[in-house]
Formats: C-alpha cells, sequence, structure tokens
C-alpha cells in the first residue's frame, strides 16, 4: 500500500494507451495498461526480517466491441463487452534479521471476459466529461476484476483534445494457492488524436 507521491518514486516504468475504431454505431477499442513498481520497506514483522523488497509488474490489454446505444449533441453512451488479458509478476525479497532472508516469485499470465459501459457529455464545444466502467473475471480468470475512470477534457480542435482525470483497476485472484490483490489507482494526463 503506497501513496500517490510515493509511488512516483517507486515507479520504474508506467505506459497507458488507446485506439478505437468506428464505422456507424459499432466500434473496437484496444486499451494497453503497464506498470512496474518497486518499493522497499521496513517490515512489520519485528526483528526477523529487516526490510521487505517488493517489485510488482503488471500487464493490462484489454479489447472491447462497443456499441453506441444513445447519441446526440450533448454525447454518447456506449455499451462494451470483450475481453482483458493480464500478466502479473510480484517478487518479494524479505532481508535477513534475525531469520535468514526468503524470497518469493508469484507469476501468472490469464484472460478475463468483459462487460461494461462508458459515456461522454459535451458541456459546450470545447469542455467535456468521459466515464468509464466495467467488470470481469466471473471466477473464469480471476476470482474478479474491475476499473473505473472518470476524466475532464478540453477540444483544442477537431483533431486534438487533451484530458485530465483519475483511473482505478482492481484485481483479485489465486495464484500458486496464494490470494493476490493488486489495486491501481491514481491520477491520469492524456492527449488524444484524431484521425
Amino acid at each position: 500500500d503506497t501513496s500517490s507521491s510515493d509511488a512516483l518514486s517507486d515507479l520504474d516504468m508506467a505506459f497507458m494507451g488507446a485506439f478505437e475504431a468506428r464505422k456507424g454505431r459499432w466500434g473496437l477499442i484496444l486499451d494497453l495498461l503497464y506498470t512496474d513498481l518497486s518499493s522497499s520497506e521496513p517490515t512489520p514483522l519485528g526483528r526477523a526480517w529487516s526490510k521487505a523488497n517488493v517489485d510488482t509488474k503488471t500487464t493490462a490489454f484489454s479489447v472491447y466491441a462497443a456499441y453506441r446505444v444513445l447519441e446526440n449533441e450533448k454525447g454518447f453512451v456506449d455499451v462494451l463487452a470483450g475481453g482483458r488479458f493480464f500478466s502479473l509478476d510480484v517478487d518479494l525479497k524479505l532481508t535477513p534479521g534475525r531469520a535468514r532472508g526468503r524470497s518469493y516469485d508469484l507469476s501468472a499470465d490469464w484472460g478475463d471476459p468483459l462487460i461494461g459501459a462508458r459515456g461522454r457529455y459535451d458541456f459546450n464545444d470545447k469542455w467535456y466529461a468521459t466515464a468509464s466502467a466495467d467488470m470481469g473475471g466471473f471466477d473464469s480468470g480471476s476470482d474478479s476484476s474491475w476499473q473505473a475512470i472518470g476524466t475532464l477534457g478540453y477540444q483544442f480542435n477537431e483533431k486534438w483534445s487533451a484530458q485530465g482525470g483519475w483511473r482505478y483497476l482492481a484485481i483479485e485472484k489465486e495464484i500458486d494457492g496464494l490470494d493476490v490483490e493488486v489495486d491501481l489507482s491514481g491520477p491520469i494526463l492524456g492527449f488524444t488524436y484524431r484521425f
């Protein structure tokens, strides 16, 4: 568990990107999220181990089919269905104290079916808000997974816009007999180019 400000110092690498193609009411959306975080903290286990070093690499690649159920001059609403493919690698090293050092490596790759929705509301010809949410897993890959994204955007012209907001992704899965829970949340800033 780390704060957003500490996460910046713990951040080794991060990337988010999305691509969308549309024809009529139908759309195809691709979304990639990658994070590499490493942290070193004193353990809550007294003097047995002096420090815990944790390195977490998470990749989430989502593919959605989108169907526009509502559209007018103020915005739109899409329903989503698709899948998210995960790759998770968690390395934990306990630095020796009175006990010998120990290390654990948990890694897994899997896919989840997804359902969700997203929408956009235009306040005027420049400012707009977007929101999206999905859920998946259903014990077919993850025990459960879900995410929510909210942004406020500014349209510079027909091609370029900028967005700022918040993203939250939660994953629960059993890996090698251990219950693993990963929650990623924080501010996002991005640009969109339409062609």
